[in-house]
């Protein structure tokens, strides 16, 4: 967190299924107390599910969990149904900004969005894509559902990198 701006909010709210244990809850409150921090996946669903663990804190996934994915132990972690969260936990009126890095997650979590409508909560939407961790007989199914998400949204979607 250090070096980041002090932007003007109200309220943060941070997903990981992983805690990073040198962000403990102390260190967290002592940059801001309007962070609130859930240890779980964003998923199009509610419940468990199998995060490929890797080496790379980065490339973890519940996508690649139920594949090959090299080098990977796998464990157990909750998932919120992000859409439901939202209708739960925000405002229709709020002013609310979504940064999704989610490893894979995204087409369907942002699918889930589109169809149950709670990505018209959303006024602002940056999202980096992953089409390159699927394999390759499936990055054109993955490229088209990019596709298929920016025109059903009616904000634009930022690409996060």
């Amino acid at each position: 967190m250090d070096g980041l701006p002090r932007l003007k909010y109200d309220k943060v709210y941070a997903f990981d299924p992983i805690r990073v244990p040198e962000w403990d809850d102390a260190k967290w409150d002592s940059y801001d107390a309007n962070i609130q921090f859930f240890e779980c996946a964003m998923g199009d669903a509610q419940g468990v599910a199998s995060l490929a663990m890797t080496d790379n804190p980065e490339a973890r996934t519940l996508v690649m969990a139920n594949e090959n994915f090299s080098g990977s132990d796998k464990k157990r972690v909750k998932v919120i149904d992000f859409s439901a969260w939202l209708k739960a936990n925000v405002r229709f009126e709020d002013t609310i900004v979504v940064k999704m890095d989610i490893e894979g997650a995204e087409y369907g979590v942002l699918e889930k969005l589109i169809h149950d409508k709670t990505i018209d909560y959303i006024n602002h939407l940056f999202v980096e894509w992953h089409d390159r961790l699927m394999r390759e007989d499936q990055r054109e199914q993955f490229t088209e559902r990019e596709a298929k998400i920016r025109e059903a949204c009616k904000i634009p979607i930022q690409h996060w990198v």
